[in-house]
Parts: C-alpha cells; sequence; structure tokens
C-alpha cells in the first residue's frame, strides 16, 4: 500500500506497513558518529542535542547514550532516532531504549532543503503486522507520512493501541541524492509505542549518507 497524505486531504490514512522499529529491542549499540554499518547507512554526525522521556512520575529521563540516526528507504522511507539510557549502570535490567520514528514520503527526498511541519495523531497498534492510523492536523505537511516514539525495555508485550499527538518540524539543510542533514524538533503527548513511557521531547542535529 502506497499511502498519500496530498493536498489539503485531512481523511484518516492507514498505513499499510511493517515499522521495523516499531516494539523492537534494544537498539544497537556499536555504532558511532562515522562509523559504517554493513546495513545501515553512514552516520557522518550522531543526533545530538536533547532526547527525553518522561516516566511514571512525571520526572524527564535523558536518552543521551549510544545514539543513532537510521535512514530505510523503503517505501515510505523511514527516518529513526535512537538513544539508550541507564540510569544506575551497575544495576540490571534498568536499561531503555527510546526510538523516534518518522515516515517520510520517498519523493521528497534528495530535493534540496525543505521545512516540513508535524501537526496531527497517531494510532499505534501493539502488533508489527497491524496498520498504523495517522491524522494529520491543519498544518501538517504531507510529505510526512507518520510520526510516533516508541520505547524498548524489560515488560510485558503490550496489548491495546497507544494514541499520541505530535507536533514540531523536521529541517532539512542538506537534502541531496548523497546526503541527508538537518534538525529535528519533535514533541509527542501520549504514551509511548512498544513499552508504556510518557511524553517525548527532541531536539536533535543530525548528519547521515543516504
Amino acid at each position: 500500500m502506497n499511502p498519500s497524505l496530498r493536498g489539503s486531504s485531512r481523511a484518516r490514512v492507514l498505513l499499510a506497513l511493517v515499522p521495523s522499529l516499531l516494539l523492537a529491542g534494544c537498539a544497537p549499540k556499536d555504532s558511532d558518529a562515522g562509523q559504517q554499518d554493513a546495513d545501515d547507512n553512514e552516520v557522518i554526525l550522531s543526533p545530538s542535542g536533547p532526547l527525553r522521556m518522561k516516566n511514571h512520575a512525571g520526572a524527564w529521563v535523558d536518552f543521551e547514550l549510544d545514539r543513532k540516526v537510521t535512514l530505510d528507504e523503503d517505501t515510505p522511507a523511514r527516518l529513526s532516532f535512537w538513544g539508550h539510557s541507564d540510569p544506575i549502570p551497575s544495576a540490571v535490567d534498568d536499561e531503555a531504549d527510546l526510538t523516534l520514528s518518522l515516515h517520510v514520503a520517498p519523493a521528497v527526498l534528495g530535493t534540496g532543503p525543505v521545512t516540513l511541519t508535524l501537526d496531527g495523531s497517531v494510532t499505534v497498534p501493539p502488533s508489527r503486522t497491524e496498520p498504523i492510523t495517522f491524522t494529520p492536523g491543519p498544518h501538517h505537511s504531507a510529505e510526512l507520512l507518520a510520526a510516533y516514539a516508541s520505547l524498548s525495555l524489560n515488560c510485558a508485550a503490550p496489548e491495546d493501541a497507544v494514541l499520541q499527538t505530535v507536533s514540531g518540524t523536521l529541517v532539512l539543510t542538506e537534502n541531496s541524492a548523497t546526503h541527508l542533514r538537518g534538525r529535528l524538533d519533535l514533541t509527542t503527548q501520549g504514551s509511548t509505542a512498544g513499552c508504556p513511557g510518557g511524553d517525548t521531547e527532541a531536539h536533535l542535529d543530525f548528519d547521515v549518507r543516504r
């Protein structure tokens, strides 16, 4: 299925896809800035800047370790930002990984600098085989097909879908056939997909080769 959110359409859109990062296990820990993975793009600048989530007590938790950005150019393209948290290094099973996933219309890649606005709500099902439902708001850019936050830690498998509201911008200062560089400012409100978490906030600069 190739979903389209062109023009001023505000219809509910079902993205029949299998998000590879949804409900994923721990984020890879072996990639640093500038290192080439076997099946990932070359990361020139790992995401830098605040990446955090509210816990059940309402306190912010920073995910500042093992940062990574990946670009999967399937249809739709998926631009994903990872962060790791280990509050007590000597403790067991307190580690967590936060992933922010953006589904991008492939046609926008390689077309030059662009600023895209995130404004809408997303329902993320517990199963990878079920479609994500994204409902754009009045200021949403059609080139962004969905955005959501997911959390991976030692938890029971989720039983219900989660609803998040999302807002922010994706600014691509370089958007060429070989290079993607820019900044993500993203806020999500509502429980994370995967394991239950709270609101998230990100202000990340990144640089990745296609």
